[in-house]
């Protein structure tokens, strides 16, 4: 069954497909909310939270042209993993610095736009740049190594590393500056936007983060 059928038959309280499609994508979601929260509490609250939110209402899921979920799925996971966190830093239940900082119910991925436009700006701006570029922001940014591990794994030296990983911050931060000036949206586009200080925003990081992650294991 493709995962289209899946959710048509959840959305009839057909728990054999639920169990199918929860053995399918639970493990790598919760994987990447681990790897996010770095707490297996607030982890299992985030990834219990979500199921029920699938099993009540599958067809918030969508579907591509061949009836795969995968690509909206996370999308959606990610955006509802940011909710909870929000929700719980606003009571003081967690902390997550800087995250109140960014208004991430703007990005509303109902119709996928924004944010589809938002990944294209970062893989354009990459794919742009050497192989080794990109590994090592990736390395930086996602992975969350220092210049000095990310120097020792791909023994080079540390000047290098910093170099790179400036190539990429600025063809992103060009590429952003100028997508936020067509664009209105809840970050207010300043001139020469620094996005080192905006990969320190939790919310942001996070979906870039999200990215990266899915699309690997895709």
């Amino acid at each position: 069954m493709s995962d289209k059928e899946l959710l048509q038959a959840i959305e009839h309280k057909d728990e054999r497909a639920f169990n199918i499609f929860y053995e399918k994508y639970a493990r790598g979601l919760a994987q990447f909310a681990l790897k996010c929260t770095r707490d297996e509490n607030l982890t299992k609250d985030i990834v219990q939270l979500f199921w029920i939110r699938l099993w009540e209402n599958p067809m918030e899921i969508k579907t591509d042209e061949s009836g795969s979920a995968y690509r909206y799925l996370t999308k959606f996971f990610t955006f509802r993993m940011l909710d909870i966190l929000k929700e719980r830093t606003e009571k003081k239940e967690v902390y997550c610095e800087y995250i109140e900082d960014f208004d991430i119910q703007s990005y509303d991925i109902s119709d996928g736009m924004d944010m589809k436009e938002l990944y294209s700006i970062i893989d354009m701006a990459l794919n742009s740049l050497p192989d080794a570029s990109k590994e090592i922001f990736k390395m930086q940014y996602v992975d969350e190594l220092s210049v000095g591990e990310t120097a020792q794994i791909l023994n080079i030296n540390e000047r290098t590393v910093r170099y790179k990983s400036q190539e990429c911050i600025d063809s992103i931060r060009k590429s952003l500056d100028s997508w936020y000036a067509t664009k209105k949206t809840s970050v207010p586009r300043e001139s020469n936007l620094d996005f080192t200080d905006l990969m320190r925003n939790v919310s942001f990081a996070v979906i870039v983060q999200a990215h990266f992650y899915f699309e690997h294991l895709s």
